[in-house]
């Protein structure tokens, strides 16, 4: 064999760690873009379902519908106040013809006394915020301890005078509004700005 036609078999299996790099990063860059929650939605590989049972939350949705194929996002629509599953979500698949297929199944499926409805979202109605929060666990909001926590913060003493001076222009409005109904109601109200009250809740 000529020593040529060695070095040219050589040269094609030879393995460039540089040009292998390459290669892998593109591949970790491409699992991101398909994975990222702010990328735009892929047109035809996105389905819609609908009427979904309590108990069929994002990673009970992943591990069912991977099934079918390989799903790059799921998207459960919840209240932000309750963090209750509104019984709507948004399952993205790598490739159309799979959420084709999967739409197909699942539509008037039943599951858990519910009848789903699944259909693949046409173009028009994607929105390229479509996964934003989708793909992680959802972590509820404490709202009521974040407004408590927000009202008993100590406020400085213009802080103060500027929120009294508000609560007061409602006292006002309110007072009018009494007035034009021809009702005969008196209340205390709210202290003025500068009549030397000052809450427990105000730093100097």
């Amino acid at each position: 064999m000529p020593k040529s036609a060695i070095t040219e078999d050589k040269m094609e299996k030879t393995v460039y760690p540089a040009a292998s790099k390459v290669r892998k990063s593109k591949r970790i860059a491409s699992k991101k873009d398909e994975t990222n929650p702010r990328a735009a939605p892929k047109p035809g590989a996105v389905v819609y379902i609908g009427h979904i049972p309590h108990g069929f939350y994002e990673s009970q949705m992943r591990g069912f519908f991977e099934q079918f194929g390989v799903v790059t996002r799921v998207r459960l629509s919840r209240s932000k106040k309750t963090a209750k599953s509104k019984h709507f979500a948004f399952i993205e698949f790598k490739h159309p013809e799979v959420a084709s297929i999967a739409a197909e199944s699942m539509n008037n499926y039943l599951m858990l006394g519910k009848i789903l409805k699944a259909h693949v979202m046409p173009v028009d109605k994607l929105h390229e915020k479509m996964f934003v929060g989708a793909n992680r666990n959802f972590v509820k909001v404490p709202r009521a301890k974040v407004e408590r926590e927000k009202r008993e913060k100590e406020r400085t003493v213009s802080q103060e005078s500027t929120r009294l001076k508000k609560l007061s222009g409602r006292d006002a409005e309110r007072r009018r509004k009494i007035e034009a109904a021809g009702m005969e109601y008196e209340f205390e109200g709210y202290a003025k700005p500068g009549s030397g009250l000052r809450p427990k809740h105000t730093k100097l």
